[in-house]
């Protein structure tokens, strides 16, 4: 089976948000990262209460930062990142990262040809994979994978993607 698609600067900001945010292990990170202001917010009430048991503006002024920082704080995260990501693309880096592949799948494992590179991998180098809403992921390391983006095939083709995937890579959940 042979994939060829194009991996944009977008797909590789998608890859390291799913990579450090979104990935299924990284729920309690979510969790804890959003609860985290609020808890702290509630320590400060609770502890300005034993001095001053009146709920005022002091109190509010803790409660708002703590509110847009649960809400806003991944979004100001993606952007950061989604920032740095660009202007080194733009000063010419990640060049075997992004651009034209070809995905050829056999027997044997993995054959990733790009115009910088040709690599061969056994099955047997893949740790795991992931199907993600926009996008399959080969993981070689726990940092590291291939990446193929669903919009750029049919559904016949990432229906055989994902048997091939089966019979010879465990997958992650």
């Amino acid at each position: 089976m042979t994939l060829k698609y194009k991996l944009s600067p977008q797909d590789y900001i998608e890859f390291n948000w799913y990579i450090h945010w979104s990935r299924p292990e990284r729920a309690v990170m979510r969790t804890i990262f959003r609860a985290a202001p609020f808890v702290l917010v509630l320590l400060i009430i609770l502890f300005s209460q034993l001095s001053d048991p009146e709920f005022g503006p002091r109190e509010i002024l803790f409660l708002i930062p703590a509110v847009a920082f649960s809400f806003f704080g991944p979004k100001y995260m993606k952007w950061r990142m989604s920032r740095t990501i660009l202007k080194k693309v733009e000063d010419g880096g990640y060049v075997g990262h992004l651009g034209e592949r070809e995905l050829q799948l056999s027997g044997e494992g993995v054959r990733l040809v790009t115009e910088k590179s040709d690599d061969q991998v056994s099955w047997a180098g893949f740790r795991h994979w992931h199907e993600a809403e926009k996008y399959i992921f080969m993981f070689l390391g726990k940092n590291q994978a291939l990446m193929v983006p669903k919009k750029a095939f049919s559904s016949a083709e990432l229906s055989e993607l994902t048997q091939l995937l089966q019979e010879h890579i465990q997958p992650k959940n």
